[in-house]
């Protein structure tokens, strides 16, 4: 985990909007610099920060060389921020929950495709095999972020 702090520069905040299954999401993006690296934070609240306010942020750097922000403490005005919440956390568990389930039932299914009824077992495998991506990688992605933004938030205290 990459801690930094300094002044932030070169704020620019705004909202990406996207929608599934009938649902719209928005996260809230800043992109700034703070002592001359790039910082890019994605947070399900607004944030509360200004131009030149004294940030502490705690992150990952990307291949970009962009630190990828999980939290961050507005030393200034004792704001805060992180990048999850225990919501995702849950829905993060119970998706891999499922993509484990499926992965069982596929290794079942293949395992008994040399009898009868081979073909519908390898439906049902191939069926499941897309739930086990689908939700499977999901949920770890989630899990993740939630990790390493729990790291991040002890981080910048």
């Amino acid at each position: 985990m990459q801690i930094i702090q300094g002044r932030a520069e070169k704020l620019r905040v705004g909202v990406e909007v996207s929608s599934a299954n009938d649902q719209v999401k928005s996260t809230h993006v800043a992109t700034l610099m703070i002592t001359g690296k790039a910082v890019r934070m994605e947070m399900p609240s607004a944030f509360h920060i200004a131009e030149g306010d004294q940030l502490k942020v705690a992150g990952l750097i990307g291949r970009d060389g962009v630190l990828k922000a999980y939290a961050y403490r507005n030393v200034d005005n004792g704001a805060r921020g992180w990048a999850a919440s225990f919501g995702m956390l849950l829905g993060g568990l119970i998706s891999s929950v499922f993509g484990a389930a499926a992965a069982v039932v596929t290794l079942s299914a293949l395992l008994g495709s040399f009898g009868d009824a081979a073909a519908t077992r390898l439906g049902t495998a191939a069926v499941a095999s897309i739930f086990m991506l689908g939700f499977g990688f999901s949920g770890i992605r989630l899990v993740k972020t939630c990790v390493y933004s729990s790291r991040a938030k002890a981080a910048v205290g």
